[in-house]
């Protein structure tokens, strides 16, 4: 009787095992504070300054930048410039949480 190869036993182990869905991503890190007050104060000036200075790129997608172009934002050579608070009251409509839906509706979850 021939000798079956590790790879072939691997395989034909895992391909008989089942993946259970999760129905929900979970947060398996415990929550803590990298940073203190000020540190995060001094970390978003940057990041204003960043998306109001430097920008941001939108590359090969001419239906973001035509959006970005609508509500009046500066465009120059690629990058998107805007009023970082703008950008924040945007970021602050954006959903608590939302449904990444699968092909297979078994895989849906919640985000």
């Amino acid at each position: 009787m021939a000798r079956r190869s590790r790879v072939s036993r691997v395989r034909s182990e895992t391909a008989n095992a089942t993946v259970v869905p999760s129905p929900f991503v979970r947060r398996a890190v415990p929550h803590f504070n990298p940073l203190d007050e000020e540190q995060i104060v001094r970390l978003e000036r940057q990041v204003d300054w960043i998306i109001e200075n430097v920008g941001f790129a939108f590359r090969d997608d001419p239906e973001a930048i035509r959006i970005w172009e609508e509500a009046g934002v500066t465009l120059s050579d690629g990058l998107v410039k805007a009023d970082a608070t703008w950008v924040r009251q945007l970021c602050a409509k954006a959903p608590r949480e939302f449904t990444q839906i699968a092909r297979n509706p078994e895989r849906t979850v919640v985000i």
